[in-house]
């Protein structure tokens, strides 16, 4: 339990890392007026190749895209959904490791926000331009997202 208890500490004295219920409101107004949504499904472990914020073809901020698909309408709002109620169900845990095996992309006007989401270590890193922060997040909205990929034929990383 003190083991637990000092990585959540250091988590919270960490700049950029909270428990939160929802977006801030720069990320939620990019996410609402987004012409273009995408699903991502990433190799956990970090490629070596590429910076941590870097965003290419075939990187998702320091991660290879396994696959990817675009979102819309009813199954990108259950998406948003899926990743507000992740960060609301936190109860202030996380692990050391970031292992991200889901992403979501939102564009709007040359604007966008991205998050690399990883429920194995209940966190999740939302860039907004050059800002990341990462939030406490718990296990609600996974399955929502491992449905999404399977209905897109990605496959999750082991």
């Amino acid at each position: 339990m003190r083991g637990l208890f000092s990585i959540v500490l250091a988590c919270e004295l960490t700049a950029g890392c909270a428990a939160s219920s929802g977006f801030q409101p720069a990320e939620q107004s990019i996410i609402d007026r987004a012409t273009s949504a995408e699903l991502y499904a990433l190799q956990p472990e970090a490629s070596e190749n590429v910076g941590a914020n870097a965003s290419t073809a075939g990187q998702f901020h320091g991660h290879r895209v396994l696959g990817r698909a675009e979102l819309r309408g009813e199954e990108r709002d259950a998406l948003v959904d899926a990743a507000r109620k992740a960060m609301a169900s936190s109860d202030g845990r996380a692990a050391k490791c970031f292992l991200p095996r889901h992403g979501l992309r939102f564009e709007a006007q040359g604007k966008a926000v991205e998050l690399a989401i990883c429920f194995e270590c209940l966190q999740m890193k939302v860039f907004e331009g050059t800002s990341e922060r990462t939030v406490l997040i718990g296990k609600d909205g996974e399955a929502a997202l491992d449905a999404a990929l399977a209905r897109h034929g990605l496959s999750k990383a082991p």
